[in-house]
């Protein structure tokens, strides 16, 4: 079993991190990874990024995509998940626009993969990188607009 600090390591990589930066109009990517076997971090990264970098873009890998069953996602035991619903209080509460892959996931699929494609998420804030991110065709923002 892990301990308490081993358990917050990636929280605390996060924060040694985004200390890096050398002022806070930085345009910084963060790409999260780093869970396992249930701890999920994500909220407490998220928060740390967001108390650090107003402009931040960050991708979270294993991510369910909301409307493609075909993007795999990390589901664990006793009910976490990598979605959007986990994340919704930071989401809703502090202004994070999400994107998820434009390409359907049957077609993000080669030949010679093993296993089926994962989803990933992508959140940023600040309106200028939003308005950016809307423009990159491999993304399409979340929820859709009618």
């Amino acid at each position: 079993m892990r301990s308490e600090s081993a358990r917050y390591a990636t929280a605390d990589f996060a924060i040694d991190v985004s200390s890096r930066a050398r002022k806070d109009s930085d345009l910084v990517f963060f790409y999260l990874d780093a869970h396992w076997n249930g701890h999920l971090p994500l909220q407490q990264e998220l928060s740390i990024i967001r108390a650090r970098h107003a402009h931040a873009v960050v991708m979270i890998d294993d991510f369910k995509v909301e409307d493609d069953v075909g993007y795999g996602y990390d589901s664990y035991d006793g009910g976490q998940e990598i979605t959007l619903a986990y994340l919704h209080e930071e989401l809703r509460n502090h202004g994070w626009q999400v994107f998820f892959p434009a390409l359907p996931s049957i077609h993000d699929h080669m030949l010679t993969d093993i296993l089926p494609p994962r989803g990933t998420a992508v959140v940023a804030r600040e309106p200028k990188i939003v308005s950016t991110l809307r423009q990159l065709q491999s993304l399409r923002q979340w929820p859709p607009t009618v």
